[in-house]
């Protein structure tokens, strides 16, 4: 290990843990054949500039500090303590460019505290994080800005201020409409002892997440 643990993932196919350093290390462990890691990004790790290691954040100023992969195990989402989420290839470790950068504010820097992968019926093309400033994010894969020849990334979907002090948890559900149709649903519970319920469908990047 090059730096303290920060978090660890479970790949949902394969016998692979995803391990986030706090200094920005990856690497893929295979826990039944155990060994070396399969897949590191060690070189990109020592690229970086001691001159700028902090207390705080290590090189650059901000450090990992939650992990997720998809549920077809294709990406690994790690959230950043700058607010940024990164979008690592899992079979090349790459990570993947995208037109902007998904992050969850654009005047600020929060910390990601937890961030979750809805794997749901439609693919797993929601996720949500909750973040030090006590809001709660929506992102969505889509065409960007709407457009159907530009390539499916990840995107800002809608973001809100519900609890008046730190959020606890968040949590995707599934139910069933009138309709007998799956619905997705979104919950966040925080030590205001109050839990709110999101409605995807109507939240939008202009209207941001609705309660």
């Amino acid at each position: 290990m090059k730096s303290s643990v920060k978090a660890i993932a479970v790949h949902p196919k394969r016998t692979i843990l995803a391990i986030a350093g706090h200094e920005r290390f990856v690497l893929f462990w295979d826990y039944v054949k155990k060994g070396d890691p399969i897949l590191h990004n060690y070189d990109l790790f020592r690229k970086g500039d001691d001159s700028s290691k902090n207390k705080e954040g290590g090189k650059g100023g901000h450090y990992f500090t939650t992990a997720v992969f998809t549920p077809e195990g294709d990406e690994l989402l790690i959230g950043q303590s700058n607010g940024i989420i990164q979008i690592m290839d899992a079979n090349t470790g790459v990570y993947r460019k995208y037109q902007q950068p998904v992050k969850v504010s654009e005047n600020s820097n929060p910390q990601i505290l937890s961030l979750i992968v809805a794997n749901d019926s439609m693919g797993g093309k929601y996720f949500a994080t909750m973040d030090s400033n006590q809001c709660v994010c929506l992102f969505k894969k889509d065409y960007y800005l709407g457009d159907t020849t530009k390539p499916i990334e990840w995107l800002f979907f809608g973001k809100i201020l519900s609890h008046e002090i730190q959020i606890t948890s968040i949590a995707f559900g599934e139910s069933l409409d009138e309709h007998e149709n799956t619905k997705l649903r979104l919950f966040s519970i925080g030590k205001d002892r109050r839990i709110f319920e999101y409605d995807i469908y109507a939240s939008s990047q202009q209207n941001g997440l609705v309660v």
